[in-house]
């Protein structure tokens, strides 16, 4: 909430871009480099998960975990927007939405429910350089997390550009229950609490101008040559193939690991690969049987 009046000390204009609640960071846990490393680990893990379709999400969450998706869209912003927005949502600024959630009470709870509502929505990209995120409680038995941001689309609605997005700031309250077994602990995601609206001019122009990197996909950016030398050792080592050879393919395919991998295996299921690719200096190739589960 925002309040635009303005306010003076000793005849110097104090919050002349409006008076903001404040807002502090809390950290109240003994371990502050644990709750760290727990809290950027799940953040690469969930939103890696969340920006790749369909989003395969559900093992997050706990079996009894409940979801609520709010927004705060004006009629001419919801035009824009896909239907999901609208279906899948409470809008506070909805009278007729209002009367929907009293009714009808508008959460999601297990895990199918809150897989189905969130692979509703168009693909997306976050720029986790935007991401604000605060930890106010974690302890042996919960963990909370509080993340605010800015995440994009394509304008669906839009044919004149590909290259046409809608921004959306948002902000994810996820709270967990720590399961311990052993020396393991396990989180499980029992709340997320999930808030939309459209980003400000502002937002957008300082969103997305670092390169966004998903971090499923076993692919090289712009690899120096030390990186080259390295994956073409890793993809010779694993495929049997010659380290030129290996090199060749990966290049190919944009340094994707992966999807090099999975076309090694096809040809090589097709018998297409000639023997002179391969390494010929007596190694076996019983290591390759274990690629047989590539997807």
């Amino acid at each position: 909430m925002v309040v635009t009046y303005d306010c003076f000390q000793d005849g110097i204009k104090l919050y002349s871009h409006g008076f903001m609640y404040p807002f502090s960071r809390n950290y109240m846990m003994t371990n502050e480099k644990y709750s760290k490393m727990v809290v950027e680990k799940f953040l690469t893990l969930y939103y890696s998960h969340y920006d790749t379709c369909p989003r395969k999400i559900d093992s997050f969450y706990d079996k009894g975990a409940v979801l609520t998706i709010s927004t705060s869209f004006n009629e001419s912003e919801q035009q824009k927007l896909n239907a999901c927005y609208k279906h899948y949502t409470r809008n506070v600024l909805d009278p007729e939405k209002r009367k929907l959630v009293l009714a009808y009470k508008k959460y999601y709870t297990k895990e199918n429910a809150i897989y189905n509502a969130l692979n509703s929505f168009p693909a997306s990209t976050h720029d986790p350089a935007t991401f604000c995120v605060d930890v106010p409680i974690h302890n042996k038995d919960m963990l909370m997390i509080v993340i605010d941001g800015i995440y994009r689309e394509k304008d669906e609605k839009n044919f004149t550009s590909e290259n046409t997005y809608l921004y959306f700031q948002f902000r994810r309250t996820f709270i967990f229950k720590i399961l311990t077994n052993l020396n393991k602990q396990e989180y499980l995601i029992t709340h997320d609490m999930f808030s939309i609206s459209s980003a400000t001019k502002e937002q957008i122009e300082n969103s997305f101008k670092i390169p966004i990197r998903n971090m499923n996909i076993l692919a090289l950016t712009n690899p120096d040559p030390e990186e080259i030398e390295t994956v073409s050792k890793a993809f010779s080592h694993l495929t049997q193939l010659k380290k030129e050879e290996a090199k060749l393919r990966l290049k190919a395919n944009d340094w994707d690991f992966k999807k090099t991998l999975q076309i090694f295996m096809a040809e090589l299921r097709a018998d297409k690969i000639s023997e002179d690719r391969f390494i010929m200096d007596g190694d076996d190739f019983s290591d390759i049987s274990t690629l047989s589960d590539v997807d």
